[in-house]
């Protein structure tokens, strides 16, 4: 017989499954912890979601060009050297799409350019004499003369500048208005396919293809710019005020691809001429003295097929447009009835006293009494019924 202490007491039993229990939660509890992860406080969860707007913000800062006025300034002296500006009348050309070296000078709103350059590149047909210091531009009728007092001509610095009125009177020329700050124009003369685009927002004109190049100019949305080259992920392009450079592809838009229309705003000349229709057969007279005009038939006689005679009548012999002359009506008429055309020949070099080259370029560059010589010359061949004047 068992006594009472020795059967199982009831609350070992109940103590066991509490136990088993716990065990079971802290399982649980492990392993929901082990799928939740880690957790950070929420403090630190404020402070990340602020860092990563922050840096959203500053990119897209960067791109619109928010901090370009940061990184980089404008400098109106990069400018000028662009257009090789070194004093204060001098005014820049943008000429055909390029910044070039020549510069012109402004007076009194006119702007006036530089002869050499007018010559070369714009029209060739004006002439500036250095020594009387004035401008000749000749038509079919008549020889004008333009100098300092008429207002078409500047000279400084040992230069002659002609006024760009002047210029664009004979010269088919596109012309803008006069810039400023500095001083600068845009002169084209060669047209043809062109690209246009305009600015879709708000940005920055560049001495060069990057953002860290000088600021020229600030372009605002809708205006037009003409497309010289496109540079990878920029374009070169110019302004409507006469500034060249580069822009962000990014920052364009409606790019447009037309061809251009000529400027035809000169005046129109008709430089007619005479012209000999068949082919020309020409043969020398060699006539020193008045009896050798004699011998024409001789020459006729031993010169077969030729149809143009050219006799040696006419010598300049000073530089104050003299000349010899053994022109003779008889000659004129004997050849005319052999069937000859004649054109008297005028030398500068058979006169003793008359160098053809000095004595020559003096001569000449008289405008008066080159003139003179000229009017002479035609003068004295249309007396005695010559065809013309070949001058040698």
């Amino acid at each position: 017989m068992k006594l009472r202490d020795d059967m199982p007491d009831k609350d070992d039993g109940l103590d066991k499954d509490f136990k088993i229990e716990a065990l079971r939660r802290r399982h649980r509890k492990r392993k929901n912890e082990g799928r939740r992860g880690f957790r950070l406080p929420v403090r630190y969860v404020i402070a990340l979601v602020v860092i990563v707007i922050a840096a959203l913000a500053g990119f897209i800062a960067y791109n619109s060009g928010a901090f370009d006025d940061i990184r980089t300034n404008t400098d109106a002296t990069d400018i000028e050297s662009l257009f090789s500006i070194e004093e204060s009348d001098e005014v820049g050309l943008l000429y055909n799409d390029e910044y070039i070296e020549t510069t012109g000078i402004t007076e009194n709103d006119e702007v006036y350019l530089p002869y050499e350059f007018v010559r070369t590149e714009l029209n060739g047909d004006f002439y500036y004499n250095e020594d009387e210091k004035q401008i000749l531009y000749s038509t079919p009728t008549e020889t004008f003369a333009y100098n300092e007092d008429t207002g078409e001509l500047k000279i400084k610095k040992g230069i002659g500048y002609i006024s760009l009125s002047l210029i664009e009177k004979y010269t088919n020329l596109e012309l803008s208005e006069l810039f400023t700050e500095p001083y600068r124009i845009v002169i084209r003369n060669k047209w043809g396919e062109a690209v246009s685009a305009n600015v879709s927002r708000k940005t920055w004109l560049r001495r060069g293809p990057s953002r860290q190049n000088t600021r020229m100019k600030q372009l605002v949305k809708g205006e037009s710019l003409r497309i010289v080259s496109v540079n990878g992920i920029w374009s070169y392009a110019e302004t409507e005020d006469g500034l060249l450079g580069y822009v962000e592809n990014k920052r364009l838009t409606k790019s447009v691809t037309y061809e251009e229309t000529p400027v035809e705003n000169a005046e129109e000349f008709d430089y007619s001429s005479i012209h000999y229709d068949d082919e020309v057969v020409l043969g020398w007279h060699q006539v020193t003295n008045e009896l050798a005009n004699d011998y024409l038939a001789d020459y006729i006689n031993s010169a077969d097929g030729m149809n143009v005679i050219a006799p040696t009548w006419l010598s300049v012999t000073s530089t104050d447009g003299s000349y010899s002359s053994l022109c003779d009506a008889d000659y004129v008429t004997k050849a005319h009835n052999a069937g000859l055309k004649v054109w008297a020949v005028v030398d500068n070099f058979n006169a003793s006293d008359f160098t053809a080259t000095s004595d020559s370029y003096t001569l000449l560059a008289n405008t008066a009494v080159r003139q003179a010589l000229a009017a002479n010359l035609v003068k004295s061949v249309t007396a005695v019924g010559a065809d013309g004047l070949n001058v040698d």
